[in-house]
Formats: structure tokens, sequence, C-alpha cells
């Protein structure tokens, strides 16, 4: 089947993912979201993720090179945002944030297929792929987003607790939109699963991209 895009569907995608994204990150109706949450074609929510994943890649990016190379002005900036410690070649910083890119698309996205192939054991009901994949891709949104957090060192700590927070919407998501009785069971599954799927995703993608020591 080949791969076509309607243009007249791109403006309206995007103004309901914008709407999404802001329930999602608003504490007050991001369950109510998930328990309503109509699900989209996996195309749709891969290239989500790949949109909002620019952020991450960006701050990793912006992190690990920290500007090498200038001087003068440019220089005394990097410095005082970055100090002075050795950075990474343009190349290995490349490197190293395209394998956090891709490693937070994949995880959520694969992610979602093995819910899909557990759901009846895990909460009782089928899951399709499509409301798999929409759901881990909407639940990656804080993570992913806040990965421009990592550009410097004062605010990493909003990356993590971005990556708590996509954790606990987890639980919530599978609460809400699933029932309390199987959310527990499901929901340890489920990370134990996106922990297996990201240490062979990274580590997978640290062989093919051959990254030096330090720049991880």
């Amino acid at each position: 089947m080949a791969f076509q895009i309607d243009i007249r569907k791109i403006g309206p995608a995007i103004k309901q993912d914008l709407r999404n994204i802001v329930k999602i990150l608003n504490p007050y109706t991001f369950s109510e979201f998930f328990k309503n949450m109509k699900e989209n074609s996996r195309r749709h929510m891969l290239i989500y993720m790949l949109i909002l994943g620019t952020f991450t890649f960006i701050g990793y990016f912006l992190n690990l090179w920290k500007l090498v190379g200038l001087s003068g002005f440019w220089l005394a900036i990097r410095e005082t945002l970055w100090g002075s410690e050795p950075a990474c070649d343009i190349v290995s910083s490349f490197k190293s944030a395209l394998l956090y890119y891709l490693t937070f698309i994949f995880t959520p996205f694969f992610a979602g297929h093995t819910f899909h192939f557990f759901s009846r054991g895990l909460i009782g009901r089928d899951v399709s792929r499509e409301e798999g994949v929409t759901l881990f891709a909407y639940i990656s949104t804080p993570l992913l987003i806040s990965g421009i957090f990592r550009i410097i060192s004062e605010t990493r700590i909003l990356h993590l607790i971005s990556a708590g927070i996509s954790v606990y919407m987890l639980y919530a998501a599978i609460n809400s939109r699933y029932g309390f009785e199987r959310s527990f069971l499901a929901f340890g599954f489920m990370m134990i699963i996106v922990f297996i799927l990201s240490m062979l995703i990274f580590g997978i993608l640290s062989a093919i991209l051959s990254i030096p020591e330090m720049c991880y």
C-alpha cells in the first residue's frame, strides 16, 4: 500500500493534536482525556512522536555539543550556560541525540503493540494495535516535550520529573480507561515491557551508531 498523505487533513489534525497536548499536560483533564480517548492510525501517532521528539533531539544535542568550537562572545555564553568542561564533537553529539530521540519514540510505539498482544489477559478485553499505540504515544508526550530541558544542567531535573509524570500517566490512563480492578497488574506488566524494550532499542542503536563513551 502506497504511503499517502491527504493535505486537506493536515491542518485539522495539527489543531486536534495541539488541543490533545493541552489536555494531556493539564493535571485536571488528562484522566478524562484518556477515558474518552479516540484511537488514531499508527502512522499518525508515529508522526506525532517524531515531531514532538525534536524537542528531545535538540535538548540532548545542544547539551552534548555545547556549541563547541565557538570563540569570543559566543564562547563566553557557552561557558556561562554550561561551564568550560570538554564538549563532544558535533558528529558524536548528533549520534547520541539521535540515539535518545529514536529510543524515546520506538519504545512507546512497540509498547503499544505489546499491549495489544497481551490486552485480553491484562484488562479482560481486546485492544487494537491502533488504540495501544495511540495510548502509549500520548502517554509519552511529557517525556518527549521535556527533552528540551536537557540543554543546560540546571533544568535537567525538569526532564526527569516529566519522565516520572509519564510513568504516573500510564497508571492513571489504564485506571481511567480500563477500570481499577486490573489497572495495577497491567501497569506493572507494561512497566517491565517498557524497561525491556528501552534497553533493547538503546543497546541495538548504540551498537549501530558507535558513540564514544563520554558522549552518552
